[in-house]
């Protein structure tokens, strides 16, 4: 009887993301930009919204006003996660803007 040879390819390695730093922004009454962080283009990022609502928008025309942009109220997040998709731009133009008379505060974490 014959042996046959079998062939193993090795698995392709899980996609993973690597944190590459984190920032803590305040968003008060003009509109902020993300930092992305001095010399990295991060590709993905986590956005957590804290103390009050705030807008955005990542348009190259116009930015958020308190009432114009897409609302995220305090407590929620900003998901940038998807391994198929390079949010870099996304990160470079986006824009904050508190919804109402009290500032927020957006923690992010970004990646690679």
């Amino acid at each position: 009887m014959a042996l046959m040879a079998q062939r193993f390819e090795k698995a392709p390695a899980p996609l993973v993301l690597a944190p590459i730093g984190s920032e803590q922004l305040t968003v008060g009454s003009a509109a902020v930009s993300l930092s992305g962080l001095a010399g990295k283009r991060p590709t993905h990022a986590l956005i957590q919204v804290t103390a009050a609502p705030i807008r955005w928008l990542s348009s190259p025309v116009t930015a958020p006003t308190s009432t114009v942009g897409v609302r995220i109220d305090a407590g929620g997040f900003i998901e940038w996660l998807d391994l198929s998709i390079d949010y870099g731009q996304l990160i470079e133009k986006a824009q904050f803007i508190r919804e109402s008379g009290v500032s927020a505060t957006l923690e992010v974490q970004y990646f690679d």
